[in-house]
């Protein structure tokens, strides 16, 4: 991959975690709303503040994808270590995202996304295009990094959130976010290039070669 290539790839990383840390800041403007607007008088309406869909609905794209981040590894990836990670995230995303709608079930006016966004879907796409090593090193990076970012999510959420089941388990999701991203630190750094990528010709090699052909002649 060549130096664009990379610089690409690291804005893009920088984008996600910056947009995650955003939505972690979100869910902390809950701790201003006054006590009269957390506690409505009987017989009115309950609805979610912002700062909880917008915790809710990150909360889910980060299942959502780590649970096809994972099934995909599963398939694509050569080292077992990797598959065996990604199929613990399946199975610990998978019941993190039932127990997310779960709690959200009797919540008026909150809606759990059931696709990924824009964002997402480009970070999946980009995991599909690549193979061998360079799909495992992009793999562990994203894993990472994502895991960091939600850990900063669920934590800010389950000191200052306004709904106290959220909190609960927003609290208890902690725990293993950071086993996931202890796991994915630990991960062996994949060696050698993409399969199928072409390494780019050194000048002084490609110059040293017309100069032999030049002098056979």
């Amino acid at each position: 991959m060549g130096e664009a290539g990379w610089t690409i790839r690291e804005t893009r990383r920088e984008e996600y975690i910056m947009r995650y840390l955003a939505m972690a800041a979100a869910a902390l403007a809950v701790a201003a709303v006054p006590a009269s607007a957390q506690n409505p008088a009987p017989g009115a309406a309950l609805t979610a503040s912002p700062s909880v869909q917008e915790f809710v609905k990150q909360a889910a794209m980060t299942n959502l994808y780590e649970i096809d981040a994972g099934k995909l590894a599963e398939e694509k990836a050569a080292d077992g270590s990797y598959r065996n990670y990604a199929k613990m995230i399946v199975t610990d995303h998978t019941r993190m995202n039932n127990d997310l709608k779960s709690e959200v079930a009797t919540m008026q006016n909150v809606q759990l996304p059931t696709s990924l966004d824009a964002l997402h879907r480009e970070k999946l796409q980009q995991l599909k295009s690549e193979q061998g090593a360079g799909f495992e090193r992009n793999f562990r990076a994203g894993q990472i990094e994502g895991h960091e970012a939600a850990i900063t999510l669920f934590e800010n959420f389950a000191q200052s959130g306004s709904n106290p089941d959220l909190k609960a388990m927003a609290r208890s999701s902690v725990a293993i976010l950071q086993k996931h991203l202890q796991r994915a630190e630990n991960l062996p750094e994949p060696n050698g290039p993409a399969v199928g990528a072409a390494e780019p010709a050194h000048p002084s090699t490609t110059s040293s070669k017309a100069a032999s052909t030049t002098a056979g002649e």
